[in-house]
């Protein structure tokens, strides 16, 4: 990623070493958000989004990549500028571009009466400045950009 400082953090999830929501999964995102942005003094509702938008595509890159019994990965990529945080998640499953086939964000029922599911690419995209998908390498790519100190 352009702008790399010896500070980024990258991690790697299968789901042949470890279930992805246990130790090694989702818990591991959460604690490398929260060490990263205690190193790079994010404010508390940059940390909150950095998480919610990684935890998201990452569901998202298990819900719609996974490919049966095979080893799925996924690599997560943070680097902290100084005025813009860039996320880069990366997996080895089938072609699925959600910026491109999420589906309509559902307005009606209300929140509190829909069935779980089906926001999150519209969440990520209300707190992220730039959002992109690519097939490179017969891999998904999808990077983000958000500002460091999110707009008030």
């Amino acid at each position: 990623m352009p702008g790399a400082t010896k500070h980024d953090v990258e991690l790697v999830l299968s789901s042949a070493a470890a279930t992805f929501e246990g130790e090694g999964g989702l818990v591991s995102i959460t604690a490398a958000v929260d060490k990263l942005a205690a190193e790079h003094d994010l404010p508390p509702k940059t940390r909150f989004n950095l998480e919610l938008v990684i935890e998201e595509l990452v569901l998202n890159s298990m819900t719609h990549g996974r490919r049966g019994a095979e080893d799925h990965e996924i690599t997560v990529r943070v680097c902290v500028g100084a005025e813009r945080v860039t996320v880069q998640i990366e997996d080895n499953g089938r072609p699925y571009d959600p910026v491109e086939q999420a589906p309509p964000a559902p307005m009606e029922p209300a929140a509190a009466d829909r069935p779980i599911g089906g926001v999150g690419v519209h969440l990520v995209r209300r707190l992220v400045e730039s959002l992109c998908y690519e097939h490179r390498g017969g891999k998904n790519v999808i990077t983000l950009d958000m500002r460091r100190a999110p707009v008030a």
